[in-house]
């Protein structure tokens, strides 16, 4: 039933034609309208010129939130209490989280493990050969860069406090320096600094693990 009617609609209609003829000759009878103003360009057009803009004034990576999670991470994967010392095979494993780990043999009695950390830093694990057997580990030290040192440095220390708690000691007998060094205790006769770092151009902060007695 439903095929019949289609076809029935698409017969054409002689009735419909002659109504299309008057039309055509009605509108034959009035004057031609004027031509429209030309429109002006909308606000959407105009958008792509201001996106085409953007990149260029795209903050530096160690202002962004991806290099703020970068720094959260290094901080909250090295700040446990009792991880420290790691034997060289384990420290690679855990700071392959990072990023690629490269082991370096400065002598035949010392090693590093270095890498990067994005754009925001880096990493160095010392060991020492022990007995001419085994390495053990030296200290570490995680150098974090931001243009805004004291941002960067409250950040961390915020962090810190955190996962560590209150920090163990501080060096207040630093004159007239804003930022203090301060540490914590991780158990094991290790403890873990935090420090504002400046070298030429560039500034940022020094996380050092070490054994205790070379703590401060």
């Amino acid at each position: 039933m439903t095929l019949y009617r289609v076809r029935h609609q698409t017969r054409p209609v002689r009735g419909y034609a002659a109504l299309g003829l008057t039309t055509v000759l009605a509108c034959a009878g009035r004057p031609a309208p004027e031509p429209a103003a030309p429109l002006a360009p909308s606000a959407a057009l105009a958008e792509p010129a201001a996106e085409a803009s953007g990149p260029t004034s795209v903050p530096p990576a160690t202002d962004s939130p991806q290099s703020n999670e970068t720094v959260d991470k290094v901080v909250t994967l090295i700040a446990k209490p009792g991880l420290w010392p790691l034997d060289a095979d384990a420290a690679k494993r855990v700071l392959q989280v990072l990023g690629p780990v490269k082991r370096e043999q400065q002598s035949a009695e010392g090693m590093s493990l270095t890498g990067g950390v994005g754009e925001v830093g880096s990493f160095d694990v010392d060991y020492s050969l022990e007995d001419e057997r085994y390495w053990v580990f030296d200290s570490a030290g995680f150098f974090l860069n931001d243009r805004d040192l004291g941002r960067l440095y409250r950040s961390v220390e915020a962090r810190l406090r955190q996962l560590l708690g209150k920090p163990t000691w501080s060096d207040s007998d630093r004159g007239s320096e804003e930022l203090p060094v301060v540490g914590w205790d991780l158990g094991e006769a290790i403890t873990l600094s935090l420090a504002p770092r400046t070298e030429g151009d560039g500034q940022g902060i020094e996380i050092a693990i070490r054994e205790s007695s070379d703590s401060h």
